[in-house]
This record gives C-alpha cells, sequence and structure tokens, in this order.
C-alpha cells in the first residue's frame, strides 16, 4: 500500500490586531505575515483565512507560489491583509494538502479524495468599541 502524505506547517504572526477608533475610521488594513513550511508531498496554492468556528470568510484567499496549482517542498511567506471590516473573534489560515491519486490496489476509493488541512495558530481581531454612557 503506497501513501503519499504531505506534511506541512502554517504559522501567523503576529497573533492579535488591534484596530483603534482612528483605525475604524480610517477603514485601514493591518498585515499578518503568513508562513507555510511544506517539508513533504506538496500543498494546494492557496492560502485561505477562516474563523475558528471553520467559516470560510469569502474573499479572503492568497495565493502562497505563484501561479502554480501547487506548492511543492520549500517554504512560503504571505502578507495577508486583514481589513477592519472582519468581525471581532479569532481567525486562522489554513492550506490543503494536494489530491494525490494512490497509485496502489486495494485501496478504499474514499481515500482518493482525502486531503490534510494544516492549520495557524488563532489571530485574535479585536476593535475599539465606543464607551457606552448610560443615563
Amino acid at each position: 500500500k503506497v501513501t503519499a502524505s504531505n506534511k506541512a506547517t502554517v504559522r501567523a504572526d503576529p497573533t492579535s490586531l488591534y484596530f483603534s477608533e482612528q483605525d475604524l475610521y480610517n477603514s485601514p488594513t493591518k498585515i499578518v505575515s503568513v508562513k507555510v513550511t511544506v517539508s513533504s508531498g506538496s500543498v494546494e496554492n492557496n492560502l485561505q483565512l477562516y474563523r475558528s468556528s471553520g467559516e470560510r470568510m469569502n474573499g479572503k484567499t492568497r495565493q502562497l507560489c505563484g501561479s502554480k496549482s501547487e506548492c511543492k517542498k520549500g517554504t512560503y511567506q504571505v502578507d495577508f491583509k486583514m481589513g477592519s471590516e472582519l468581525e471581532d473573534g479569532e481567525y486562522y489560515f489554513a492550506v490543503q494538502g494536494n489530491r494525490e491519486r494512490f497509485e496502489a490496489e486495494n485501496v478504499d476509493e474514499s481515500a482518493d479524495f482525502r486531503r490534510d488541512t494544516f492549520k495557524s495558530n488563532m489571530v485574535t481581531v479585536d476593535k475599539y468599541t465606543r464607551p457606552f454612557y448610560g443615563g
């Protein structure tokens, strides 16, 4: 039985972003530097942002390695822009292991499309909230 395995680590830095009152007024973006290290196999050329709940953030995808469809062994660095439109909370980045066809007999068909997901550490987004003055 031949099993090709994908191994990768994803690291995001800084681990917390704070949007101040001034920031929110100016609608800025903050940069999170995401480092993906592929130690074996390959990963899809898509770095995706998710909420901690596992919900994928639409339109929040970056390419890791140019225009290729897969990124092989190596280290890739992506500066991911995070905007103040994101809700407060925790987020993570993830890459998918590349789909590999197994060239072996007696392999469960469902295993063909089983993909590994490599997740980063959590990044916390925190925003200034206007103090509430009860009256």
